[in-house]
């Protein structure tokens, strides 16, 4: 059903008074014409029917931002200066690395985004960084994947130490390197 809902809300307005004087036989039928014409389940049209249409939803709700854009897009470009250390790393290391960004051009921040960035928790920036971190350094594929057939074979001691030194020792980590795709070029 393609009705808008602003036009559903304004039916169940309109609805309401005569749902809400009519008898049990009555509601009924208006119910079952209303649930026709908006699609919704019976519950939730008997609700729009006696309280009427729920109060227009202002902004997004929660908290506002406390950090805006100025202040993520210097975090980003001290993030990517520093080798986009962690949160718990970085969040110390800013306010050394922000005035060096300054002297070096890499940045230029008014004094309350400058405090607002030195301030900023370790979570807070994990947080923030996380969308660009996923750009910047996307994750390679994995191909190995250990299996049963081979765990039952492979001699694994975990009590005596290796005798790395005899002959015939040796050790073979798999690793592919691949990068994002497992496509053979």
């Amino acid at each position: 059903m393609s009705v808008r809902q602003q036009s559903k809300h304004e039916l169940a307005a309109a609805i309401s008074g005569r749902y809400r004087r009519a008898g049990r036989a009555d509601k009924g039928r208006i119910l079952d014409e209303f649930v026709a014409a908006t699609g919704y389940e019976r519950t939730w049209a008997i609700r729009l029917l006696r309280g009427g249409p729920p109060r227009p939803r202002v902004g997004h709700g929660g908290r506002p931002r406390t950090y805006s854009s100025v202040v993520v897009g210097a975090l980003r470009a001290a993030a990517e200066a520093s080798g986009w250390l962690c949160g718990k790393r970085l969040a110390p290391f800013l306010a050394e690395l922000v005035p060096a960004l300054e002297a070096e051009g890499g940045l230029a921040l008014e004094p309350a985004v400058r405090a607002q960035l030195v301030r900023m928790s370790a979570a807070t920036i994990d947080r923030r960084l996380r969308p660009f971190r996923l750009q910047a350094r996307p994750h390679g594929l994995g191909t190995t994947k250990p299996g049963t057939l081979l765990k039952q074979q492979v001699a694994v001691r975990t009590c005596t130490p290796w005798d790395e030194e005899r002959v015939g020792f040796v050790e073979i980590d798999l690793v592919a390197h691949c990068g994002l795709s497992t496509a053979i070029p």
